[in-house]
């Protein structure tokens, strides 16, 4: 039985896109000249390698894309955005328990105040159903952020009902000044 290397999944064929329409920046980063009879190849981003001939076996994604309830989620978008918030020094966001989770690293932001702003500036389904405030987030020894290291989440989330829509109504209420949202 033949076992490779773990390494970035490529796909090509006749079927394969021209690119990204209107994004030639990224078009450059993922398709990738090949040599072969087709020419280019479209990076995945799936970590994968040869079990036996044809066979594949997916072993996850080299980068931080996750999907969560059959959504597609770059982690590190939710990481830009909230990373904007005032007085934050640092953010990770993950999946743990199907849920997602962020933790900070706040010079003087409040809990409530990043969670805010992830409800003002991202779409629902990204927004973290708990941030948890750290002293500094854990290092491996290149100097990344050791996601494993995290502590783990207390207690269970509430992701939608009652309780959720009032957190997201107060947040919002916070933001804006406003008696009712």
């Amino acid at each position: 039985m033949y076992k490779s290397e773990p390494a970035e999944l490529h796909l090509g064929g006749v079927q394969l896109a021209r690119g990204y329409r209107n994004r030639l920046k990224q078009t450059l980063e993922t398709f990738v000249p090949n040599g072969g009879a087709f020419g280019r190849q479209y990076k995945t981003g799936d970590l994968a390698r040869c079990v036996s001939g044809p066979e594949l076996q997916c072993l996850g994604r080299i980068d931080f894309q996750v999907k969560l309830r059959g959504l597609r989620i770059e982690l590190g978008e939710i990481e830009s955005v909230l990373l904007s918030t005032p007085h934050v020094l640092n953010f990770v966001a993950i999946v743990s328990k199907d849920q997602l989770v962020a933790y900070a690293t706040p010079a003087s932001a409040s809990i409530e105040a990043m969670y805010a702003g992830a409800v003002l500036r991202l779409t629902s389904y990204m927004v973290p159903v708990a941030i948890m405030a750290l002293d500094a987030l854990p290092y491996t020894l290149n100097g990344k952020v050791d996601r494993k290291a995290l502590p783990a989440v207390v207690g269970t989330l509430e992701i939608d009902g009652p309780a959720a829509l009032k957190k997201r109504s107060a947040a919002l209420k916070k933001l804006s000044g406003c008696d009712s949202a």
